[in-house]
């Protein structure tokens, strides 16, 4: 009998927002053409935006590092953390799938990172073609061509706003939707831990990017705030605050038992 209970509770792991859609694919697909476009499309070198404000010239004096290399660490530590984090979502998903045995909820968890998260390249990409504002380095090379080995590259107009900046928050924000969604980890601390280090992780990118003087502090709270609103409000927006109106079905085909002999049956469980 304690084998028979529970056999027809539904899984642990059921998505019960909104679903993704075609329109859903479509516009990932738009969002993935626009990013490309921004970032092969020539014009990098033309200068654009050069004015500074106090603001962002007393954060660069307080907190950029004086030499190179240390500006260089600074510079690949951002790009593998923020690397970490968009790769975690795998992670995430294979365990949905893996662990939870949960393929349906692996998918649109995927499906709604690569929304969020191109829509972000797209947004960012856009703004920084169009912005064309000098980076702090580019700003220190005009007064001393030797400051940075980057003096001389023609990207010196991308700052605003901080792409690593708004691409790392806007995955934080995702890890945490999903973890506060589903007990991914078992529930309690081991998702709470998950979302708390996300975020850190996140913030510390925004920081790495001013010590390593790529960004002015403007383009690095304007980047927070784009990856909030991408992968934070709307997310919410769209999925999680959208309860579904969609019927799911999970079957299983599972041997019986009867008077007159064995035989298989259907077993299903509607969501």
């Amino acid at each position: 009998a304690d084998e028979d209970e529970g056999e027809d509770d539904p899984p642990g792991l059921v998505w019960r927002y909104r679903r993704h859609h075609v329109a859903d694919y479509v516009a990932t697909g738009v969002f993935v053409a626009t990013a490309l476009t921004a970032e092969l499309a020539p014009g990098e070198d033309v200068i654009g935006w050069r004015q500074t404000n106090p603001f962002d010239l007393w954060v660069r004096d307080t907190f950029v590092l004086g030499d190179y290399r240390g500006r260089r660490v600074a510079a690949r530590i951002s790009d593998a953390t923020i690397s970490a984090l968009v790769a975690w979502h795998a992670v995430d998903a294979a365990i949905a799938w893996g662990v939870h045995d949960a393929p349906d909820v692996a998918w649109q968890m995927f499906a709604l990172d690569a929304q969020a998260m191109t829509f972000t390249l797209a947004f960012t990409g856009v703004t920084k073609r169009i912005a064309a504002r000098e980076r702090p380095a580019g700003h220190a090379c005009r007064t001393d061509p030797s400051y940075d080995r980057r003096c001389e590259d023609q990207g010196q107009f991308g700052s605003f706003f901080s792409g690593h900046t708004s691409l790392s928050f806007t995955s934080a924000a995702l890890t945490c939707h999903h973890h506060i969604a589903f007990p991914l980890y078992g529930g309690g601390a081991g998702d709470v831990i998950a979302c708390v280090s996300a975020l850190f992780a996140a913030s510390s990118v925004a920081y790495e990017r001013i010590l390593a003087d790529r960004h002015w502090a403007s383009d690095v709270l304007v980047g927070f705030a784009a990856g909030g609103l991408s992968g934070g409000l709307l997310p919410w927006l769209s999925f999680y605050g959208q309860p579904s109106t969609d019927v799911v079905a999970r079957w299983s085909v599972a041997p019986t038992a009867t008077p007159t002999g064995g035989g298989l049956s259907l077993q299903g469980l509607l969501f």
